[in-house]
């Protein structure tokens, strides 16, 4: 029955393949409002160097990270379920010998599979290679976390944020339909 998850997690990846065009716009979108982003925060870091133990760079950092994981995380709704509802398709999933979570999870694991190696590796690298030190936990002197942990929590994140946020899809009544 795991053979057939991978399958659907693999069917889903190569549907987001497909769709190449789409996909890179969507880059650039990401890529124009992390520069508006950065442009006002830079604006704002102007007038005060340091707010809350935070200095530009790291803000920046931040930015680029969450542009990285928005569509990892689908921070914006996730409706795929709620069309299939809508549309009346949910009963060829239900009928399917598998589990029905099992089966929306292992769908939004290969969405996410793409969109984290074509839009959060990327970002992902490209921010943590902006500064010698790395990640840091808060940005305060005394930080519980040790500079051996750094790393592989930064790299583990995106694979815990997407694994997350596609259960919770569930759990979210703003979407479901009336």
């Amino acid at each position: 029955m795991l053979r057939f998850y991978f399958a659907v997690a693999r069917t889903a990846y190569r549907r987001q393949l497909t769709y190449r065009w789409a996909n890179l716009a969507g880059l650039l979108t990401n890529i124009f409002f992390g520069a508006i982003f950065s442009y006002v925060m830079i604006a704002l870091f102007h007038a005060r160097p340091v707010a809350a133990g935070y200095n530009v760079r790291d803000v920046l950092r931040y930015i680029w990270l969450v542009q990285a994981m928005v569509m990892i995380v689908l921070t914006f709704g996730w409706y795929d379920l709620m069309l299939t509802i809508r549309s009346g398709e949910v009963v060829s999933d239900l009928s399917k010998p598998c589990d029905f979570y099992w089966y929306w999870f292992s769908r939004e694991m290969g969405r996410s599979a793409y969109y984290l190696l074509f839009r959060g590796c990327p970002r992902t690298w490209q921010v943590c290679c902006s500064s010698v030190s790395g990640p840091r936990a808060s940005g305060r002197p005394g930080s519980p976390m040790q500079p051996a942990c750094r790393w592989p929590l930064c790299l583990a994140s995106p694979i815990v944020f997407s694994s997350t946020s596609s259960p919770s899809g569930f759990l979210r009544p703003a979407q479901w339909p009336l």
